[in-house]
């Protein structure tokens, strides 16, 4: 009865208290580029987000500012530059992740 009410709490936090809109996240080549790569390489710097993903820093920035909205992606911040990163605290980035992770993997063998 527990285990049930917590899966139940779970559903409702997630439905309710995450804004999450999936053409938003996947309707840009440049947005699942970005996914793809902190996916695969963990932390990375706008610069490298850039040049691994073959767009321009300015296109880098507003995705990771629309992807930051969604709570898919946050930063630290090293001197004064950010860091971008999936939150992992939030759980559709997890399932995002452990997507693009899988899918790596498999085109790899």
């Amino acid at each position: 009865m527990i285990y049930r009410n917590a899966t139940l709490l779970k559903i409702l936090y997630l439905w309710f208290n995450i804004p999450m809109k999936v053409d938003e996240i996947f309707s840009s080549r440049g947005r699942v580029a970005i996914l793809v790569q902190l996916a695969i390489n963990g932390e990375l710097y706008v610069s490298e987000l850039a040049r691994y993903s073959k767009i321009s820093v300015e296109s880098v920035r507003a995705h990771l500012k629309k992807l930051e909205d969604l709570q898919i992606v946050r930063y630290k911040a090293v001197g004064n530059k950010k860091v971008y990163m999936l939150n992992k605290q939030n759980p559709y980035a997890r399932e995002i992740e452990d997507f693009i992770l899988k899918w790596y993997r498999r085109r790899k063998n």
